[in-house]
């Protein structure tokens, strides 16, 4: 072999070649082959607020929400690459600069007082307490009525650049009126990796 085919074969491999790589090998006596490990996804629940034990915030209170991984939905099995922290700390954690993920958050929301038009407003923070920064933002409607729960399902795409590289992103919920929340989980889903 050639010195300059040496150094092709050691250096980084483009996101192209990634794309097309395959891990090849041997089960069972038939030949497989695998794609290369980029992407992933896990899926975190929180076991601490229950339908029986809600966590319970006051209208016009900016909350952080906590999912402490041990409800009984959490799967991490198909990280597929991903580390297991990429949600710890009660922060959404990238592992690197540069990469992109789909978060979808659910959680159990009721509002605890009569009346219509309210809602609650979910934000992904990736400041700091002294100087927030808010990555991503939506408000959704408590059409249901008093003591009536709702399933909220929020989606938003990320992209990783230093400022939430370092930081990560936490999650609050602000409710314009007093609910209740439970059932809260975390999906967290790697599309790319530089």
């Amino acid at each position: 072999m050639r010195l300059s085919e040496i150094i092709r074969s050691i250096r980084p491999a483009t996101f192209a070649e990634k794309s097309l790589a395959r891990i090849a090998g041997v089960s069972g006596g038939v030949d497989v082959s695998l794609p290369y490990l980029q992407s992933g996804w896990v899926n975190v629940a929180d076991s601490q607020y229950t339908a029986g034990s809600p966590l319970a915030i006051t209208g016009g209170v900016r909350t952080q929400l906590t999912i402490n991984g041990l409800g009984a939905t959490t799967n991490k099995l198909f990280a597929n690459g991903m580390p297991q922290d990429v949600w710890s700390d009660n922060r959404f954690k990238p592992s690197d600069i540069g990469e992109c993920y789909n978060l979808r958050l659910t959680a159990t929301v009721t509002q605890a007082q009569a009346g219509s038009g309210h809602h609650v407003t979910f934000e992904a923070d990736i400041g700091t307490e002294e100087a927030p920064f808010i990555a991503a933002s939506q408000s959704i409607p408590l059409n249901k009525g008093n003591g009536v729960p709702s399933l909220i399902t929020i989606s938003a795409p990320f992209f990783t650049l230093g400022t939430f590289g370092l930081n990560g992103a936490r999650l609050f919920l602000t409710p314009s009126v007093n609910v209740t929340v439970h059932s809260m989980a975390i999906f967290i889903q790697r599309t790319f990796k530089p």
